[in-house]
């Protein structure tokens, strides 16, 4: 059985030594889970046709095991800008993506609106092709944030997108309840997170339990999973409260940022308001380092403008850390009520980061998000998920 995954947000990048670069968002064991879906598994991207040397391919990018995927790239509509109005960009995107979807049995389409999960979608009603819808955003959104561009195409993305889902034979939502609401489909559909994290161990919680009683005056070490090239995930918000309690005369906090992207615009803002020394930039930290980083901090702060539902999120809840975080897309089915906030609200951040100063109410926040991870247990996960897409494929996962 032949399957096309087809995303279209990120780019793939080539090196001189033949390798292939996916998006994080893709990462090793999620190549290996659709591939087990499958006898053959080919991932569609764009790409902007340059072959860079290793050293320039853009940190924190997965490489395609070319053992378990192979790739269809097509020519990137959105770089350069003129690929846009071009009408031969579109008449090669468009025979490449047919030619795609028809040498596949089903198509996987990952929503976020773009022109290549539209059309693919398009191709495949016209095509007769079976395919499966993931809709891991909600489209307005993600789109407002991008400028007034974004603003502009935002209402005409979020009524393609329930176009789209409502007539998906097959959906898959990472939320149980908001994004079902705003994305109701007439097919098969679940309810389940896209996210791994390792089995929940007991020794974790009791490992932060001590952490946190053995914590004294030192600062406590908030920290954000992030891109930090763009405002959407927040992060200014958290620096701008810290900013505030400093004036209160409360510097005991240190906030961590992992993620990519350029740096200057966070880091002048934390300089301005006098706590420069109070945040660091982690940078991209690979994904089987990202446990220990989380193990690092004492609360999960995740102040998104909007979200699907937050992987990081649950890893952090995984690893019995307090959570707090912004009230974006499925993020309130994950925190206690009480730690969260409305996004872009720093009175509010502000707040929830004073009582999480207190170690009994970090106690009592890691306890809860420990019990709430269990819920997104990957035992628990991969049987709902096997079963429908093996349902969807007609393949049993190997």
């Amino acid at each position: 059985m032949k399957l096309l995954f087809v995303e279209g947000a990120s780019r793939c990048y080539f090196d001189t030594e033949g390798n292939v670069y996916v998006g994080t968002n893709f990462h090793r064991a999620m190549q290996e889970r659709y591939r087990s879906y499958c006898d053959k598994l080919t991932i569609l991207n764009k790409t902007d046709g340059r072959i860079c040397a290793p050293s320039e391919i853009p940190p924190g990018l997965q490489r395609l095991d070319t053992e378990i995927a192979d790739i269809a790239a097509v020519p990137d509509i959105y770089r350069p800008r003129r690929n846009l109005f071009s009408l031969t960009a579109r008449k090669k995107i468009h025979a490449l993506m047919t030619e795609a979807i028809s040498a596949a049995d089903r198509v996987i389409i990952r929503v976020a609106v773009n022109y290549y999960t539209s059309l693919a979608e398009k191709i495949c009603r016209q095509l007769g092709k079976l395919y499966l819808i993931e809709i891991v955003e909600f489209v307005k959104l993600s789109n407002w944030y991008y400028g007034l561009e974004g603003k502009i195409i935002a209402p005409f993305s979020e009524i393609r997108a329930r176009e789209i889902v409502r007539n998906a034979p097959y959906v898959v939502y990472v939320t149980q309840r908001e994004q079902q609401k705003r994305y109701p489909t007439s097919g098969k559909s679940i309810g389940c997170s896209d996210v791994e994290i390792p089995e929940l161990d007991p020794a974790v919680l009791e490992a932060r339990l001590s952490r946190i009683r053995e914590s004294g005056s030192r600062p406590v070490i908030f920290g954000t999973v992030g891109y930090m090239g763009s405002k959407i995930k927040g992060q200014e918000y958290v620096i701008r409260a810290m900013g505030r309690l400093k004036s209160e005369g409360i510097t005991g906090i240190e906030y961590r940022l992992a993620g990519a992207g350029p740096q200057e615009y966070l880091r002048g803002l934390a300089d301005s308001l006098g706590v420069g020394g109070q945040v660091r930039f982690d940078g991209a930290v690979p994904h089987g380092e990202i446990w220990g980083w989380y193990d690092s901090l004492d609360a999960y702060i995740q102040p998104s403008m909007t979200e699907g539902l937050c992987r990081a999120i649950i890893e952090a809840m995984s690893r019995a850390l307090p959570v707090t975080c912004s009230d974006a897309g499925g993020n309130p089915e994950l925190a206690d009520e009480n730690m969260i906030f409305h996004a872009g609200d720093v009175g509010r951040i502000l707040a929830v980061m004073r009582e999480l100063l207190r170690p009994e109410v970090r106690e009592r926040e890691a306890a809860s998000s420990f019990s709430r991870a269990k819920s997104y247990s990957k035992a628990r996960l991969d049987k709902v998920r096997d079963d429908f897409y093996s349902s969807f494929t007609g393949v049993m996962r190997s």
